[in-house]
């Protein structure tokens, strides 16, 4: 499984895609060089208990 990274000025994600559909997501603002806020992660139930939500975290 492949973990992308898409970042845009302060803002930013983490994803996992298939099929040009994003089954699992954690998105995040950078308020500062050294602070990273996590507002909002998301599974997909295709891959919901296989650690990917926690894979995403340490990824970030």
């Amino acid at each position: 499984m492949l973990i992308q990274h898409k970042q845009v000025g302060g803002k930013g994600m983490f994803f996992v895609e298939q099929d040009g559909n994003i089954l699992a997501e954690l998105v995040y603002t950078m308020p500062s060089a050294e602070k990273m806020i996590i507002e909002h992660t998301e599974v997909s139930e295709e891959l919901k208990g296989k650690n990917v939500g926690k894979q995403l975290v340490h990824t970030a």
